[in-house]
């Protein structure tokens, strides 16, 4: 499944003040918990990142046919 990067407010708060993914950004998922996310990262490294940072391709999609009215 493809995930979108559609928020980085919680990556603010962690221990790491960089942002190692990228805002609009299509990650692979390799893995899924009940509140977190298993992607590759803009470094290359399998990180887990919260849920809320992410829509599906599909949703991501729909947002946008919404914007444009169709």
């Amino acid at each position: 499944m493809k995930l979108v990067c559609v928020n980085l407010k919680r990556v603010e708060w962690t221990k790491y003040p960089e942002k190692f993914i990228t805002l609009g950004k299509l990650y692979d998922l390799i893995k899924s918990d009940e509140y977190n996310y298993l992607i590759k990262d803009d470094r290359g490294k399998f990180m887990s990142y919260s849920k809320s940072l992410f829509i599906t391709l599909p949703e991501w999609r729909q947002k946008q046919l919404n914007k444009i009215g169709i």
